[in-house]
């Protein structure tokens, strides 16, 4: 009787155990990562073709997007116009492409329909990162400039739907002291 009532209890605990698991079901969607629904998406129609997988520097400057690595900053007067248009609250889109040490392209792009911002950070190209592509859309326009000693103005997105996804956007420009 003892052995039956302690086979009864274990198997108990271990469907209890198999219940209170935090792993999610295969289908289950990440946590933390809302979905963006088919609504959301319309308005923010989609400004940016994908560039190839190999995406040089000098490419990137002509298509007119906000390139910066190690040695080079360019079309910073695009970043410019991007925050004044925030501030007035205009639609706009960027794309900003920093390059890694092997000079993997990583693309941040930011969509503002006017009064939410569509943020998707691509790492697709990067061999040694990731490689995932995400999105996520901030709840109001408010970007953040610190100024920080030795770099110039850090701008952050906050109030995003996921703040994982949106906490992963900074881009670095000196300040007008520092240009």
């Amino acid at each position: 009787m003892k052995k039956l009532l302690f086979a009864a209890w274990m198997t108990a605990v271990m469907l209890n155990a198999a219940a209170c698991s935090t792993e999610p079901e295969s289908n289950a969607e990440p946590v933390g990562v809302p979905s963006a629904s088919p609504a959301a998406e319309q308005d923010f129609p989609d400004h940016f073709p994908d560039p190839p997988k190999k995406y040089p520097s000098e490419t990137a400057v002509q298509n007119g997007d906000v390139v910066y690595n190690r040695s080079r900053l360019a079309n910073l007067d695009k970043w410019d116009r991007f925050l004044n248009n925030l501030k007035n609250k205009k639609e706009d889109h960027i794309r900003l492409v920093s390059y890694t040490i092997e000079g993997d392209a990583i693309l941040d792009e930011l969509n503002f329909n006017g009064t939410r911002i569509k943020y998707t950070h691509d790492s697709t190209r990067d061999n040694f990162g990731s490689g995932i592509k995400e999105t996520t859309f901030c709840r109001s326009m408010d970007i953040k400039a610190k100024e920080l000693k030795d770099v110039g103005l850090v701008y952050v997105l906050n109030n995003c739907e996921s703040e994982e996804i949106g906490s992963s956007f900074r881009f670095y420009a000196a300040s007008d002291d520092k240009k």
